[in-house]
């Protein structure tokens, strides 16, 4: 799959040099000078990530992002921003901006930030997966050693109650694949399992992102959003690379 990149900056330089950076990515993009005009596009070219200056000539970027979040509640959101208005990005991200960028920037940073944000859209897009679906996608645990049966035997017993579990290993031994079975012998089955890469989740986001937030709960949440816990209600959550979260939100 393709993905489509929507950059909005009113100077018409950074906007080339992303359109040329991303398209050797693969991505394809769409620029637009103006915010009316990004808003525009937003709508007609349903793109899979925005790139969005904060400083707009004709409409403030805050702004665009509101109209642009009303588009479209999930789409990721990256602000641009010069170093003195860092404040004013951070409010961008209490209202849904995935996360944001200060200039000058090198490219290889925004790449990075494209890569985590669109894995987030994806996520987002796969909440709900249902049993059948997360089968196909991890099938089950494989293996006939005495480690192998003493984790299978674990995640049975453990998946008959309804405790907190803490599942730990290197990186690549199958962890997700653990939880997954996990979720596939419990009672909770039936209802989703939402996987969530804390390592992923900029800080300023975490708290909005896990619990969500209430219309008019701060300055410019003009939306109500579902925090992962409760989508994954009578479910499901997996908080992937919780050790990489501040002390302060884990505890």
């Amino acid at each position: 799959m393709t993905h489509k990149i929507l950059v909005i900056d009113d100077e018409e330089k950074m906007c080339w040099a992303l359109e040329r950076a991303l398209s050797q990515e693969g991505y394809q993009v769409v620029t637009a000078t103006r915010g009316l005009q990004g808003i525009e596009l937003a709508k007609k070219t349903e793109p899979s990530l925005v790139i969005l200056d904060l400083k707009m000539p004709d409409i403030g970027g805050i702004e665009v992002l509101k109209q642009i979040k009303e588009i479209n509640s999930n789409l990721p959101v990256i602000m641009i921003t010069a170093h003195g208005s860092i404040d004013t990005a951070i409010e961008a991200m209490k209202i849904g901006a995935t996360d944001y960028i200060t200039k000058p920037f090198k490219l290889e940073e925004i790449k990075l930030q494209i890569t985590k944000a669109l894995h987030l859209f994806n996520s987002e897009n796969q909440l709900n997966l249902t049993q059948q679906e997360l089968g196909n996608k991890y099938g089950k645990i494989v293996g006939q050693c005495d480690a192998i049966k003493e984790v299978a035997l674990l995640i049975r017993q453990v998946a008959k109650t309804g405790a907190t579990v803490l599942i730990t290993g290197e990186s690549g031994t199958g962890k997700e694949v653990a939880a997954v079975e996990i979720h596939k012998a419990s009672n909770r089955a039936d209802r989703p399992f939402i996987a969530v890469n804390c390592a992923a989740l900029p800080e300023q986001l975490l708290e909005s992102e896990l619990f969500g937030h209430e219309r008019g709960a701060f300055t410019g949440a003009t939306t109500k959003k579902k925090g992962r816990f409760e989508i994954a209600d009578k479910g499901t959550i997996l908080l992937d690379e919780i050790g990489e979260m501040p002390i302060s939100m884990q505890a």
